[in-house]
């Protein structure tokens, strides 16, 4: 944990001086605390559901004593959204691209943890079978026969 400036705290401190048995105020002085802590980092950052333009992002939960109420989440160190939840869709994405993702928390006071440690994704190309999930993909209005395919017992795999 670190400490972060973000709340400030007001404490008044009155000095009194004894003169012959008699209390008597000398100065009244406010002093302002600004530190607080912020929430542990965010942690285990890893990725599923990968296509060429989108991934969902989960990492595990932060700890603050006053409670998490978002996380934030950064794409490349540019804010791209934040989620309630430990887990982030991010859509819309660049086919073929590397993307660098790091995660914030923030607590019930508005006080954001620091960024976890990146998280390297690099999306599907366009035609990328798992993009597809095993099926080709074909422009619109054209259609490519691929033949048959034929299973033997010996799990041999045959095309017609």
């Amino acid at each position: 944990m670190f400490i972060k400036s973000a709340v400030a705290i007001f404490v008044s401190i009155m000095f009194i001086s004894c003169d012959g048995g008699k209390a008597k105020k000398v100065s009244d002085q406010r002093v302002e605390v600004q530190n607080s802590i912020s929430p542990s980092v965010p942690q285990e950052l890893s990725y599923k559901d990968l296509t060429a333009t989108s991934v969902k992002i989960t990492w595990s939960p932060s700890r603050d004593k006053k409670g998490i109420v978002a996380y934030r989440i950064y794409r490349d160190e540019n804010l791209v959204g934040s989620s309630a939840k430990t887990s982030f869709l991010d859509e819309k994405l660049k086919p073929s691209t590397v993307y660098t993702y790091r995660i914030s928390a923030v607590d019930t006071s508005s006080i954001e943890s620091e960024k976890s440690m990146a998280l390297r994704v690099k999306t599907h190309g366009d035609t990328d079978a798992k993009t597809n999930f095993g099926k080709p993909r074909t422009p619109a209005g054209e259609s490519h026969f691929l033949g048959r395919v034929r299973v033997d017992s010996k799990s041999t795999y045959k095309y017609n």
